[in-house]
């Protein structure tokens, strides 16, 4: 995971987010909300990244960059829903919710995976 993140965070750099509005993160609901707008872009490039062998490849598709653009926030929204990595913030979801947005976190760390695993 620490790769995941030093490469995420190197491609940051690269990455220019202009244009990029951002969502008031203020609890987890609001957090959730903004995950699910967010989880076409984490399937699409969870998609990429299975469709690839290398890192570079996977970071250049669009579905990908578009994921790089939000990596900050999405940080912050998964730490409102899983604070330190506890399941306390899944009780401030409104159930409709909770299901879609432990989906999309699986789906994140697979990707979070997939990385890992190319980056060996």
């Amino acid at each position: 995971m620490s790769g995941y993140r030093r490469l995420i965070t190197a491609a940051l750099l690269l990455t220019s987010v202009s244009g990029v509005q951002a969502m008031q993160l203020n609890d987890p609901r609001s957090a959730a909300v903004y995950i699910q707008k967010q989880r076409p872009v984490i399937t699409g490039c969870l998609q990429q990244a299975l469709r690839y062998t290398e890192t570079a490849s996977i970071w250049s598709t669009l579905e990908c960059q578009q994921l790089l653009q939000q990596d900050q926030q999405l940080k912050q929204a998964w730490s409102l829903v899983l604070p330190n990595g506890s399941v306390a913030g899944i009780a401030g979801i409104p159930y409709e919710l909770r299901k879609s947005t432990v989906e999309a976190y699986s789906e994140y760390m697979q990707l979070a995976e997939r990385i890992a695993y190319l980056s060996r």
